[in-house]
């Protein structure tokens, strides 16, 4: 077979894959134009990218995999901002627990902290209390493969999200979401996963600034619900509603709270489209915390579209990167919206926050980044809060964060950003093919 031959049929095979692609694929069309321009330029290897970070997930059919936003009225909250508070008033509730222990991690380092943990959850297993694990073992790939082996031969019971092929296949299709819930009673989401540099320990990336809230109340057990989801899946089998540690409690306090669960489903991106409806509701202010800021279309021209009404929309994004080229897409983003309008702020070390605040009417607090992997691609969970008290109090938080921020002009960027132009524009189009 000379080249001319296997040039040919490679072009054929190409030809078919495209055509595959714009049949069977249900991304918007700018995305899907973009793919396109892709496989032309690089014919079959094109389309393996594209399966590799593209094609979206891909699970057993006993997998859950259900987008959910379920209302509550009766909650307690307790906001964290910093990590060795958060993790001392953790470390004290697992302590103290009687009947069970989750957590459901994207990032469970195997360095102090996370073997501080596993020592707590090995004497809670010998105290009986019982103790289920699950994270994502890509965002845990240089861990130790035998650190979890004495929580498991005390009897705790730990998996990883994906397994098999299935790891492979799913590399860009992360589990995001961050939980612990003790006792059914108790539960923690938010930005903080299980690290050291989650206590600002990082030589480089700090400090660190992040949001995570506690919950009493009528929505823990939903979280639980969600916890129990993912850990059954991992698990081969489904008997969720069956199991002991699913309680629903109760609280006094009154405090509406929605706890949103998404799975990466193309019809339906519940935390996006949430987002959009407060954003376009927005009377007064817009106010965002996030480490990267890659929206997608939708979200950009909703952003657009209430500064044209004159609405204040606040973007608070780290000056200390940790991804470089999240970064890059994350300034060419901010400055965009700076150009209609928006004010930007570069917090002095890295916020990993995810918030987003309306007016005084809205809050959410979770594991999703405002950028198009979390609101496309990843597993995630948030809470949705609309008490007014709680909104003000986190309110009076991001005010104070602006005290730690540098507020981005055309002199900042000459000064300090002039060096990251050119690889802002090329990754701005690359976030396009998510």
């Amino acid at each position: 077979m000379n080249l001319k031959t296997v040039y040919e049929f490679i072009v054929v095979i190409n030809v078919l894959l495209i055509l595959l692609f714009i049949f069977e694929e249900k991304k918007n069309y700018r995305s899907m134009l973009l793919w396109v321009v892709l496989f032309i330029f690089f014919p079959l290897g094109g389309y393996l990218i594209y399966l590799l970070i593209g094609r979206g997930i891909l699970l057993p059919s006993f997998y859950y995999r259900e987008n959910e936003i379920n209302l509550t009225l009766y909650n307690k909250i307790t906001f964290f901002n910093d990590g060795r508070e958060l993790f001392k008033d953790i470390f004290l509730l697992i302590e103290n627990a009687k009947t069970s222990i989750h957590i459901e991690s994207y990032i469970f380092r195997d360095d102090e902290l996370g073997k501080r943990l596993v020592c707590l959850l090995k004497k809670k297993c010998k105290e009986g209390v019982k103790v289920k694990v699950v994270y994502d073992p890509n965002g845990n790939l240089f861990n130790d493969k035998h650190f979890f082996d004495e929580l498991i031969n005390e009897g705790g019971e730990v998996r990883k999200y994906y397994y098999g092929i299935y790891r492979f296949l799913n590399f860009n299709y992360r589990n995001h979401r961050k939980i612990i819930v003790i006792d059914g009673l108790v539960a923690y989401i938010g930005g903080f996963n299980i690290g050291e540099e989650y206590l600002s320990k990082h030589p480089r990336i700090t400090p660190w600034r992040d949001s995570h809230i506690k919950i009493e109340g009528e929505s823990v057990y939903y979280i639980q619900k969600t916890f129990l989801n993912d850990f059954y899946s991992a698990s081969k089998k489904r008997n969720v509603n069956v199991d002991s540690s699913l309680i629903r409690s109760k609280v006094e306090a009154y405090c509406p709270i929605e706890v949103a669960t998404f799975f990466p489903n193309e019809d339906y991106q519940v935390v996006k489209q949430v987002y959009l409806k407060e954003i376009y509701n927005a009377r007064k202010r817009i106010l965002i915390q996030t480490p990267y800021f890659v929206p997608d279309i939708g979200l950009l021209n909703s952003l657009k579209y209430v500064l044209r009404q004159g609405i204040e929309v606040v973007i608070m994004i780290p000056k200390v990167y940790d991804k470089i080229i999240s970064y890059y897409a994350t300034l060419e983003y901010a400055m965009e919206l700076f150009e209609k309008g928006a004010k930007v702020y570069l917090y002095h070390g890295f916020i990993h926050s995810k918030v987003m605040l309306v007016d005084s009417s809205f809050l959410s607090i979770g594991s999703t980044n405002f950028d198009i992997r979390s609101f496309h691609h990843n597993l995630e969970e948030n809470a949705f809060i609309y008490d007014t008290n709680k909104i003000k109090e986190y309110y009076e938080t991001f005010k104070n964060d602006l005290y730690k921020c540098d507020e981005y002009d055309e002199i900042y960027e000459r000064k300090y950003l002039k060096k990251y132009r050119f690889g802002r524009k090329i990754f701005k189009i690359l976030s396009s093919l998510m």
